[in-house]
């Protein structure tokens, strides 16, 4: 063999090494494509969750994962920390009563709480910011319209990202509707989730757990109740740049759930803390995975629902080890679209009970981190006779004495 010969075959060898090393690598970040679990039928095959190696994340289309995998992944494969097919997930509430008079109004749960007795205290929520993560809330309903967190860096309407930061016309919120949703059209439920945490009880009847606390609407639900988990990563990364200090995800799905893991740890690391609804199938998510119920992060406080005897309904998921504690989720009265008011049931409705309840500790205690947030909430639940709850506390919240829990952890 001469020289040049041997040069060639060395060339050959290095080229050949590095297409190894970038094929490995662009299959090792896109694995979950194979899995059946990324392949179920709440996948969606032409839409792809990337996250990105600096933190952030986009969704992007493609004609098939194959294709998706050779033209955008290999190119960018080392600027890529891990790719997902799309999935869908659904809102976790369900009306239980429509067209109810106001007058008609029933909130045991603020009682079963004591909520009065931390509010008559000035502790209110004021000064905190809770994310709702949900379908669009009617932000001229009036028990919510003073109790947006209005974006003063953008001029409402007028097509243009006044401040930059990637969202047209937010003055009053954003929405994140990707092609696999049927569109941005209200509907009642990311309204009723936003009067439990926040309505306003000086324009109407009811009043939401912390009603001095903002709300950031971020929506990602369509007016079905669907969404997809892209859209989630998104609206959620969102109302963090908003300044949430809590966010609520009343939603939930079956099928792979690796990027939307990573999302929810990176908002544990800044401080977030993230509530989020058990689910409605009368599962253990322990074993039966449902995210993002399942997954057990530092931040996270997952929500199973109780009645008005404090009595968990069968079709609440629940859990020994991964579902916290119950708050109030049958017959919830709250807001509707175009100023209604109406009651559902879920554990939907539960999960902002505990969102709206960390606001209010959080505006006692402003220098309390997260995890001081939750462990009061852990700590003060009711434990009641004949009521032994299937989740980690074995007990229902309660905001007074989560107070004084956090009154001794956090002076």
């Amino acid at each position: 063999m001469d020289v040049r010969s041997f040069g060639y075959l060395v060339l050959l060898s290095i080229f050949a090494a590095g297409c190894a090393k970038s094929g490995s690598k662009t299959e090792e970040i896109t694995t979950s494509f194979e899995t059946v679990k990324c392949q179920s039928a709440e996948a969606i095959p032409t839409e792809f969750i990337v996250q990105w190696e600096d933190g952030t994340f986009s969704v992007e289309k493609s004609e098939s994962p194959e294709k998706f995998k050779q033209e955008f992944v290999l190119p960018r494969e080392n600027d890529i920390k891990l790719v997902q097919i799309n999935q869908k997930v659904r809102q976790l509430g369900r009306i239980s009563q429509q067209n109810i008079f106001i007058e008609q109004s029933n909130q045991y749960g603020l009682e079963q709480i004591e909520a009065d007795a931390v509010w008559s205290q000035g502790f209110r929520g004021q000064n905190i910011i809770v994310g709702v993560v949900d379908s669009r809330v009617d932000v001229n309903h009036r028990q919510l319209r003073d109790q947006i967190a209005i974006n003063t860096r953008d001029i409402p309407n007028n097509g243009i990202d006044d401040d930059g930061n990637g969202v047209v016309d937010d003055t009053y919120g954003a929405q994140f509707f990707s092609s696999a949703v049927a569109g941005s059209q209200l509907n009642d439920h990311g309204t009723h989730v936003a009067g439990i945490i926040a309505a306003d009880p000086n324009s109407g009847s009811i009043s939401g757990t912390a009603p001095e606390s903002k709300i950031v609407p971020s929506a990602f639900l369509d007016s079905s109740g669907a969404g997809t988990l892209g859209d989630a990563i998104l609206a959620m990364q969102y109302a963090a740049s908003r300044g949430a200090r809590v966010i609520n995800a009343s939603w939930g799905g079956n099928g792979c759930a690796d990027t939307l893991a990573g999302a929810l740890s990176q908002l544990s690391r800044q401080g977030i803390l993230m509530v989020v609804a058990a689910g409605n199938s009368g599962l253990d998510v322990d074993v039966y995975d449902f995210f993002p119920a399942s997954f057990d992060l530092s931040n996270q406080i997952t929500v199973a629902a109780s009645d008005s005897i404090n009595l968990m309904p069968a079709w609440s998921n629940n859990g020994y080890k991964k579902v916290h504690l119950t708050a109030p989720g049958v017959n919830i009265f709250s807001t509707g679209k175009n100023n209604s008011y109406l009651s559902m049931d879920g554990t939907s409705m539960a999960a902002p009970f505990v969102a709206g309840a960390a606001a209010s500790l959080w505006s006692a205690r402003p220098q309390a981190s997260a995890g001081q947030i939750k462990q009061a909430l852990l700590s003060g639940v009711d434990v009641i006779s004949g009521r032994n709850s299937k989740t980690l506390t074995r007990g229902r919240l309660n905001l007074r004495k989560s107070l004084d829990e956090l009154r001794r952890i956090a002076p």
